[in-house]
Parts: C-alpha cells; structure tokens; sequence
C-alpha cells in the first residue's frame, strides 16, 4: 500500500510556461496576449516559486507548478519567448497539469505482490513510500 500519493505535487505534464489560466483569456493568434517570464523550473527542482497575476514560468515536463498556476500552455501555443511572452491560444484551468496524486492515491496498492514488474511500473514501484522491492525481468527482457 501506498503512504503518499504520486506525483506528490502538482506537476507540468508537457514542457511549456506555467500560467494562471484566467490571465490567457481571450489569446489569439490576430491578439496574443503577452506576459513577462519571471523563472524557469527544470524537472526534478524541489525549489517553490510563487506565480503572481500576469506572469509566466516556463517549466519542463514533471517540474512542480508554481503556487497559483493553474495551467500549462504548450510551447506550441506561444512564440517561445525568454524574458517576454506571446500566447497566441488560451488554455482552460487544468490544462497539460498532472495532479498531486492523479496517479496513486495514500492507501492505494501501486503494485500487487508477486506482479512481473515491467518497464511502465518500474517509476512507480518505489515511489508510493515502498522501503524495498525485489524485481524479477520480466519475460523477454534482457
């Protein structure tokens, strides 16, 4: 059974810049909607950083959010900017977001006992607060 939940923070699902949703109302391409980049958050960072009104963070795929992000907007949606920003599409709330314990929930079992344990549940056999795991290779892995 699990002791925490996994991901254990909410997390940027793709990489992009962290945003509060409701400030990319209305982004168009024709009427982009320009915010400062005020940091960067590269995966695996255990540093908080606030998100204020109007700002953007650009974050890496499984980066924590900034408190008050609600949203991440694809590199896609935006002219890739550094210190400034231009979204050219909106995102809802939620949007390309992984939430805290989306994937296993305190309580849950992560892994059946005696399971072959293959590549996809590799990441999640010794998160979920497991103090050993004994792996066997699973049929036709070498």
């Amino acid at each position: 059974m699990s002791a925490r939940p996994l991901p254990g923070f909410d997390q940027a699902a793709i990489d992009g810049y962290a945003v509060r949703s409701v400030d990319l109302s209305g982004a168009t391409p024709v009427d982009p909607v320009s915010l400062p980049v005020v940091g960067e958050i590269p995966a695996g960072s255990r540093q908080p950083l606030r998100l204020q009104p109007g700002q953007a963070v650009r974050v890496a795929a499984g980066a924590p959010l900034p408190t008050l992000a609600d949203a991440v907007v694809p590199i896609a949606n935006t002219d890739g900017g550094t210190a400034r920003l231009c979204v050219h599409k909106s995102v809802p709330s939620a949007s390309f977001v992984r939430r805290i314990g989306e994937d296993v929930q305190p309580g849950d079992v992560a892994v059946r006992r005696d399971s072959v344990i293959a590549p996809p549940r590799w990441r999640c056999s010794p998160r979920p607060g497991a103090t050993r795991c004994s792996c066997t290779p699973s049929r036709g892995s070498r």
